[in-house]
């Protein structure tokens, strides 16, 4: 019987057996097959574990902004205090002087011919002033202040001197228990004397804290 001859993938003639290919064989398959099912379990795994992951910073910053929105709703709910103002014809308190603005008027000119003419228009406010201290007060035109829009504006001192014939409220001594009555003069536009918002601002001195509103309608 003759003997079978081998020949390899490329046509020669192999003395003895041929062996297969690594990858042809049955084994090699079967390490491929576990290989392949360990690393898809590892990269689930890792893709839960990097789900969580990044699950957690989103609890944590609900969790912040709960807090945030917690903290902020008492500033929310502390609303500034209104401040009070008087009105015409009303006693404002304030330290120990108490005042009453008795009228409004307005003018281009105090005082006649020899007196003051204005730049704008003169406000003119007829106020009583009324000492309540043990001790003797001095008033000035500085105790007084107009407020409108958010502009301060300063009184006329020598306008007021012409505006008042007898009285003026330059550095003028009132005692205990005693009132003056007099003018305050403010030299300003048109818009401030239509304006409906504007205010007296009372003080107890010339550096006083303490102050109250009148208002001028």
């Amino acid at each position: 019987m003759a003997k079978k001859r081998l020949f390899d993938e490329n046509g020669n003639e192999v003395k003895g057996k041929i062996k297969k290919p690594f990858y042809k064989k049955v084994w090699f398959w079967a390490v491929v097959v576990i290989l392949i099912g360990a690393f898809g379990s590892m990269g689930g795994e890792d893709e839960v574990a990097e789900s969580n992951a990044a699950a957690v910073p989103s609890e944590k910053k609900v969790e912040t902004t709960e807090a945030t929105t917690e903290e902020s709703a008492p500033a929310e709910e502390e609303a500034a205090p209104a401040v009070e103002a008087y009105a015409v014809g009303e006693e404002v308190s304030v330290g120990d002087v108490t005042y009453v603005v008795k009228d409004i008027q307005t003018a281009t000119n105090v005082g006649g011919e020899f007196g003051e003419n204005s730049k704008g228009t003169y406000l003119i406010i007829d106020i009583s002033v009324t000492n309540n201290g043990s001790e003797a007060l001095t008033v000035s035109d500085d105790f007084f202040t107009l407020l409108n829009d958010g502009k301060t504006y300063e009184s006329d001192a020598t306008a007021g001197i012409y505006a008042n014939e007898t009285n003026s409220f330059f550095l003028e001594s009132i005692n205990p228990d005693l009132t003056m009555d007099g003018k305050v003069v403010f030299d300003v536009s048109d818009a401030v004397i239509e304006s409906s918002s504007k205010q007296l601002q009372v003080a107890t001195g010339f550096w006083s804290t303490e102050t109250e509103l009148i208002n001028l309608q």
